[in-house]
This record gives structure tokens, sequence and C-alpha cells, in this order.
């Protein structure tokens, strides 16, 4: 059987504070129509196969998120058979997209199905945690907002978005999660709470959507990297409705209500950035 793992855009988020080992983020989110593709297969051999087409630089061993979360499943449930497999990357790794959570997440999910588990969502998050602060939402899905790194973990659902054609573009620059956060200056985050742009996703208002769009990575993300606002440039010459960077970065998305106008602004991109697509909001 194949499964399709999506990516995510965090269409807001701002940096509330730090904690003690992490920092307090609220999010809203929502899955698109980039995919990663997976078959996955029993063994009866107690063995753990994973290959990946695609993306040769992408570990297939126990530091692969989907080895990590076949291992989980394995040793939390006493699981003595095996499991193959095989992986279609579509989603750049290092993007911001969330493609390795994802691809987690889907395991997580199919596992649960054939090895009979039986495991409700809430104790299937539960047990993802240690795995990643993304696979509780890669999980759940749909168009939602939370606030990670609070003792509820609790995530609101929001409507689906209007019709819209969103772009996106990676320029191919490699943004840590460590140098991301040391970047922050905790005098200019959280100053955007997102509740207008929550606001207008439940008034399905795509225009005010676009024009709330946020993201505290973005205050020094595009200064380090100025490819970062070239991007943007092109998306708005092109009649985008907002546009902003999607997890640390760096990839860039813009939210457009004309086919014609995201597909120009694809084409423009597309004469230097490789990684540039034109997707929907699922």
């Amino acid at each position: 059987m194949i499964y399709k793992s999506p990516a995510k855009l965090n269409l807001g988020l701002s940096i509330i504070k730090k904690l003690d080992k992490y920092h307090q983020v609220k999010c809203v989110y929502t899955q698109i129509s980039l995919f990663d593709y997976l078959s996955i297969r029993s063994l009866k051999s107690n063995t753990i196969k994973i290959k990946i087409k695609n993306c040769p630089t992408l570990a297939s061993d126990k530091n692969n998120l989907i080895y990590q979360a076949v291992d989980l499943l394995k040793q939390k449930f006493n699981i003595k058979t095996g499991v193959s497999i095989n992986l279609i990357k579509n989603i750049p790794i290092g993007s911001g997209l969330g493609g390795g959570s994802s691809n987690a997440a889907v395991v997580l999910k199919a596992l649960n199905k054939i090895w009979h588990l039986n495991l409700s969502l809430s104790k299937l998050i539960n047990l993802a945690k240690p795995l990643g602060i993304d696979l509780p939402y890669s999980l759940i899905g749909g168009v939602k907002s939370e606030i990670q790194g609070d003792d509820s973990g609790d995530f609101i659902s929001l409507p689906s978005l209007p019709k819209c054609y969103i772009i996106l573009c990676f320029p191919d620059i490699f943004i840590s999660t460590t140098t991301a956060f040391n970047q922050i200056d905790y005098k200019t985050v959280n100053k955007n709470n997102l509740d207008n742009l929550i606001s207008s996703i439940n008034t399905q208002d795509l225009k005010t959507i676009g024009q709330n769009l946020h993201n505290d990575f973005d205050i020094w993300t595009s200064k380090k990297y100025p490819v970062i606002n070239q991007i943007k440039s092109v998306m708005i010459n092109n009649k985008a409705l907002g546009v902003s960077i999607t997890g640390k970065g760096p990839t860039v998305f813009g939210i457009f209500d004309n086919l014609k106008l995201a597909q120009k602004a694809k084409s423009d991109l597309l004469s230097t950035y490789k990684n540039t697509f034109l997707v929907k909001p699922l």
C-alpha cells in the first residue's frame, strides 16, 4: 500500500518565551499538497529496512526519524517481526516543511494498523512526543493552532483555508534549529499573538489571511539571508496576497487567489530556484 505524507506550513509562528530546555511557541498550521510517498510491508525477520529515493544524503539508519518511529513501537510493544519501508522523497530536507515528522507520523499510524496495536490517536500522540515536537501535529493534521511547550498539548481546530494557490520556494540554505533559536532577540518577538490570523481563517477572508501571515523567525532570517527577501519580492510582484517563511525557514511561501498569477510566480522563481512548487492547502 502507498501512503501519502504531506508537507506542512506555518501560517503563523510566534515565539512566546524561553523555558528551561525548550521555547514556548504559538503556531498555526496547515498541511499542503506536496507529498512524500511511502510503501510499507511486514517482514518475518526482526529487522528495519529503509530505502530512500530522490535524497541520497538522507540517512536510512537509526538517525532517520522513520527508523526511530518503527523502533519505538517495536521496543514498546515487544514486536519481534520487522518492516520494509520505501520512501520517495519530494519534500526537501531542512526546508521547514516538516517532511521528516510527517514521514514518521505516517509510519506510526500505518504500523498501528498493520501490527494491530489498536492505539487511539491520543495514545499514539503521547507515545510519539519523544520523537519530536512536530510529531503531534503531523499525526493530527488539518488546520490547527497550538502552543508548543505548554502543559496541555491541546490543538484548536480551525476551518480549512478558502480556495487558494500556494507557491513554495526553498533556496537551498540550511538553518539549524540551534542557530535559529540562538538568533532570537527576545525584545522583538511575541509582538503578534496570531489572533488576527486565526480570526481571518475563521471568517474565511483570504485577503486578510494573507495580510496576517507571520513568523517571528523572519525577523532575523530575512536580514541574514537576503535571498529570502528576493524571493518574497518575486511573489509580491506577481500579486501574492501575503508572503512569509515556514518553520525556522528558509522556505518562503506566498498565497495567491489567482492560478495564472501563481503559475507566473512559479515560472519566474524556477529559473533560479529548482525547489519551487505550486501547491494547494489540504
